[in-house]
């Protein structure tokens, strides 16, 4: 693959550009990139990135992406980036291949972010802070809470 196309995975995919060690997912660096969408500026730091390979496929439940790595130090860097939150973890050599599911994909975000804004939306309703519903409150007022007795 060439460059260009790793730095557009590593857009969508921010883990991949930090560096693997223990402790990192607790960074400011690692919260504010892939918890929070902040784009990364750096290079991506495998042994052989021209030999990674992003190919997409239809199926019959919709598209999917796959990557392959020429390399097994890359392959295992990318899974532990992914699957490990950027922490150490033993790879067995019997792993050669991986699904990992629920990453967030900020490059799609951005993109529907921006159109968003482009057809009339704003700002403030594009994205919802940490922490707060993006649920308006049903019929103007705020739901009870779950602990609230409803019984009489």
């Amino acid at each position: 693959m060439m460059r260009d196309d790793m730095m557009k995975l590593a857009k969508r995919y921010p883990q991949l550009l930090l560096p693997i060690r223990e402790g990192e997912r607790q960074t400011e660096e690692y919260q504010e990139s892939v918890l929070g969408g902040k784009p990364l500026e750096r290079e991506p730091d495998f042994a052989c990135p021209e030999e990674i390979e992003l190919s997409a496929c239809d199926t019959p439940a919709g598209r999917a992406e796959t990557v392959y790595f020429g390399l097994r130090e890359d392959f295992v860097h990318a899974y532990r980036a992914l699957a490990y939150r950027c922490e150490p973890a033993d790879i067995p050599d019997s792993v050669g291949a991986g699904y990992i599911g629920g990453l967030i994909n900020w490059e799609k975000i951005h993109t529907h972010r921006d159109e968003y804004l482009a057809a009339g939306g704003t700002a403030t309703t594009a994205i919802s802070p940490p922490g707060a519903s993006a649920c308006p409150p049903r019929n103007g007022r705020a739901s009870p809470s779950p602990s609230a007795n409803t019984t009489s």
